[in-house]
């Protein structure tokens, strides 16, 4: 494989430059320990020969000794100054300095060899001998240097002792022989054993490297997950906010009420939008336990109270197909150690699978008992198909459903994998015991905990309401005043007829410092607070609404939280910046009454609800508008279309200025935010074409790269999108 081959010419480039690395750190202590041997050796040589003689011999050595020496100080130099000698060269060098002095030891040897007297001789061939047996620790970390040097001593000292006046000279010569042979081998075993050593250490700094680089890949890809699930958690839960929201409306409508196939397929949009809801959630909390970023919080729970909350909200389901649920509670609390949120998530997904796949008209049994060890069980029994026990492996698997035969059965599969992974994190166990056409038996076992004592019933956080002694000293609370922020317009709508239809006067601001300045020159009973908007977020906007309050010595207004976000954290950091409830987008309208009733006293009257308006179709503005966008707004009354639409033709121009104005400068930030807010407007009236050219720009933002065509191209899509929903307002007779 290429990638492989790759590798191993990396490796064994860096090995080689280890090697010549090697090389000259130990030639310094090569030369030094030569250069004492030629001194003493000349002076004990001196007894059998004269100065006159070895001085040739002392000055030669000298010159090869500092010249290697100059060679190794290059060397070194160069390397600290970061540009080091060429790996080739410094080899070539380092040889030729090897070879000089293997020479000079070799050219005196057969020199001066016959002149000295035999105390002599064996003196100089012992002192080669040495050098021959020792070398191979300085230079052995490549094999010619050290063959070369170990042959231009040994040959000669064979000749030597040849033509020497040895008594038995054939016997030295073979024992010098065996005695080259015998090193050379041991050299080439350790060259061998090292040269794989600095293989097998490369190697392992090369995979080291790859391992760290992979965590920081797998972290980088942690955080782009992060961030791409809070991404789609806003872009998703946003137009479903004013799906579902017009929908409802629509639905509670009384001025022009539905008809009954109208109504009838109103609620079958309210069903599937709700379904898409829950799959995104379930999609995003699966996501969380994969990354790792799900965080429960363990405390005593009672589950026999967690059960009951349970059945509440599957009763519906149940009562549709005929199901009956039964539970018979024990006389004394269950106590059991869990995340209370988490584990009600649990029993509810257990008992919608229960009735789900039921048969009609069938029964599902609840139970608790002990379980292992100090734990509870908690058994949820069905009377239904049952599962093969070939599919028992795939049941807890994510996306994996083993009812395909009953296609009519909504879900994605995500339910049992993602109650399997949050049991286990709450340190519990999940099982199934079931047989094919007697139904089947989930049970969850989870540490049982101390019983909780209760001392007092909980503290209500401070209401606002009409009767309320601070009411009663604020007459413009009394008078029913809200402050909406939000920056999308579709949702400013649907939140506004929402809110007027319990009465309540509303005053609007389209980001946290437009909600201040307005916050500071009037007093409103409540603030619903976006949390992602441009200029200002809504977080950034709480914090110094509640400094001026203490400022100003004000009693808290109540600040509700509205955010697409659906991220873990999401809901904590909405109240540490100080605000005081959470309403996740999409809301209903029941979900917004609830939210207000806990923060302000609401009418008994029923929202006024819009009229029914009619639909037409422009065939020449499909291309540029998307028409389902245009057919829901116009599920809304005709004044509601035209205040959308001429807020969007109004502020548009401004809005292109504004993105010219950040790309000039680059302000990649600004830009960023401008685009975001300009795309959901575009997207409410269908406007697809520009909605695309703002996504392109956001992500060029976020890569800190903007194509500046993408931003001329917004213009001429803009240009077209602004004909083609003149054309329709004047095809449907709406002013524009």
């Amino acid at each position: 494989m290429p990638e492989l081959e790759n590798s191993a010419e990396q490796i064994s480039e860096r090995v080689y430059h280890r090697q010549i690395d090697l090389l000259y750190n130990n030639q310094t202590l090569a030369v030094v320990s030569t250069a004492a041997a030629v001194f003493l050796l000349m002076f004990f040589l001196n007894l059998s020969v004269p100065w006159s003689d070895l001085f040739p011999w002392a000055g030669m050595f000298a010159m090869v000794l500092s010249t290697r020496m100059l060679a190794t100080w290059l060397y070194q130099y160069k390397k600290r100054s970061h540009h080091p000698l060429e790996s080739g060269l410094a080899e070539k060098l380092y040889f030729a300095g090897v070879a000089l002095t293997g020479a000079s030891w070799g050219l005196m040897m057969i020199n001066l060899f016959p002149r000295l007297d035999s105390d002599s001789q064996i003196l100089l061939l012992l002192t080669v001998q040495g050098f021959v047996s020792v070398s191979h620790n300085t230079m052995g970390y490549r094999r010619l240097p050290y063959l070369c040097y170990t042959l231009l001593l040994a040959l000669p000292a064979v000749y030597v002792v040849y033509h020497a006046d040895f008594s038995y000279p054939v016997a030295i010569m073979l024992l010098l022989v065996i005695h080259l042979v015998f090193v050379m081998r041991t050299a080439n075993a350790s060259y061998n054993g090292f040269t794989a050593m600095l293989y097998l250490q490369e190697e392992s700094i090369s995979r080291e490297h790859k391992l760290l680089l992979q965590r920081e890949q797998a972290s980088l890809a942690n955080q782009a997950k992060s961030e791409f699930l809070s991404r789609m958690s806003h872009e998703l839960r946003t137009p479903l906010n004013a799906v579902l929201g017009m929908n409802e409306l629509q639905m509670l409508d009384k001025h022009e009420p539905l008809s009954q196939q109208q109504r009838e397929r109103a609620e079958k949009i309210n069903e599937a939008g709700k379904h898409l809801l829950s799959l995104v959630n379930d999609v995003l909390d699966l996501s969380r336990i994969e990354a790792g970023s799900l965080v429960v919080r363990l405390e005593p729970v009672d589950l026999q109270q967690t059960i009951r909350d349970a059945c509440k909200l599957v009763e519906t389901r149940a009562a549709e197909q005929s199901v009956t649920i039964g539970f018979e509670a024990l006389p004394e609390p269950v106590w059991v150690r869990a995340d209370a949120q988490r584990l009600k998530q649990v029993v509810v997904n257990l008992l919608d699978n229960a009735v789900k796949y039921n048969r009609v008209g069938g029964s599902v049994t609840i139970g608790l008992s002990s379980g292992r060890g100090d734990s509870w069980r908690l058994s949820v029994v069905d009377t239904g198909y049952g599962i093969a026990q070939q599919d028992m492996s795939e049941l807890f698997k994510p996306f994996a459903r083993l009812d395909q035969n009953r296609s009519s059965i909504d879900g994605a599969g995500i339910g049992l994998s993602f109650s399997k992974q949050l049991v286990e994190i709450m340190h519990g166990e999940i099982g199934v015991d079931s047989r094919v056409g007697e139904g089947s038996c989930f049970w969850v076992e989870m540490p049982a905990a101390e019983p909780v004592v209760q001392t007092g019933h909980k503290v209500a956080r401070l209401r606002v309401a009409a009767g309320d002694e601070a009411s009663a000293a604020n007459p413009v609370k009394r008078g029913r005043r809200l402050l909406l922020v939000e920056d999308n317009l579709v949702n400013q709508e649907v939140a506004l007829e929402m809110l007027q239809g319990y009465g309540f006067s509303v005053d609007v601001a389209d980001n946290g410092e437009e909600a201040l300045q307005l916050f500071q020159d009037n007093a409103y009973s409540l603030i619903l607070m976006d949390c992602e908007m441009p200029v200002m977020d809504g977080l950034t906007a709480t914090r110094h609404l509640r400094r001026m309050e203490q400022e100003r010595r004000l009693q808290p207004t109540p600040v509700i939280a509205l955010t697409a976000h659906a991220i873990h954290g999401a809901r904590e950091k909405c109240l540490a910046s100080g605000m005081d409830d959470f309403l996740s987008k999409p809301f209903s309208n029941s979900d917004l009454r609830n939210v207000l009733a806990n923060w302000v006293a609401l009418p008994d009257q029923t929202e006024s609800e819009p009229e029914a308006s009619h639909q037409s179709s422009d065939a020449d503005s499909e291309q540029i508008l998307d028409m389902s966008a245009i057919s829901r707004l116009r599920t809304r009354r005709a004044s509601l279309v035209n205040r959308v639409v001429q807020l969007y033709l109004e502020q548009s121009p401004d809005v292109l200025n504004a993105i010219d104005d950040a790309i000039a400068v680059p302000d990649y930030e600004m830009l960023s935010n401008i685009v975001h807010t300009f795309k959901s407007s575009s997207l409410t009236v269908g406007a697809v074409r520009v909605a695309e050219m703002c996504r392109q720009i956001e992500a060029g933002c976020q890569q800190g790269d903007v194509d500046a065509n993408l931003c001329s191209q917004i213009r001429q899509d803009y240009l077209a999108a602004e004909e083609a929903l003149h054309n329709l307002l004047q095809a449907d007779s709406i002013p524009a």
